[in-house]
């Protein structure tokens, strides 16, 4: 956050400047502590993908950031219209809607998104793919960890690995 805060200070975007890298690889979880409000803002599922996406990626480049963003977000909606109660139909719902939260959008209302993803350091859409592959996993696995303690439930996603951390399961 500090880095696009610098680079919008400077009036520019984070992937213009010298620090891009640090922007593309920053995907830690302050992107859904933004989402709650945003939820108003929404008149559908696609509208939804694309609000979130843009406000995770001011701040956030990593496709683990942003993907989390938009499904979490999404969530929300769903436990707000009350759409289930039921976890496993949220989850299957949420994973029918991979297409919707597992691909960047082609417009956004206030960034150029090709100008972002013209700045994208090379490989990036490999990196996005494993992460959308990542989270459609994790969905999968989250139906049978009902189980499990809430600790457990976490290390068995990965929560205090090393290699993943918080930032591969905020939303979940």
């Amino acid at each position: 956050v500090k880095t696009a805060a610098k680079a919008y200070a400077k009036k520019t975007f984070p992937w213009h400047t010298d620090n891009k890298d640090k922007y593309f690889n920053a995907a830690g979880n302050g992107t859904i502590m933004r989402e709650y409000p945003l939820i108003w803002l929404c008149s559908s599922y696609e509208d939804a993908a694309k609000i979130f996406f843009e406000s995770a990626m001011i701040t956030h480049g990593h496709p683990r950031g942003i993907i989390g963003a938009v499904l979490y977000g999404i969530f929300l909606i769903m436990i707000v219209q009350n759409e289930t109660h039921n976890l496993h139909a949220c989850i299957d719902k949420l994973i029918a809607m991979k297409k919707l939260w597992g691909n960047i959008p082609t417009r956004l209302s206030w960034i150029d998104i090709n100008d972002w993803k013209r700045a994208t350091p090379d490989g990036y859409g490999k990196l996005w793919t494993e992460c959308v592959d990542a989270a459609e996993k994790t969905l999968l696995s989250l139906k049978h960890l009902q189980q499990f303690s809430d600790k457990e439930a976490l290390k068995q996603t990965g929560c205090f690995s090393a290699e993943k951390g918080c930032a591969d399961i905020a939303f979940f």
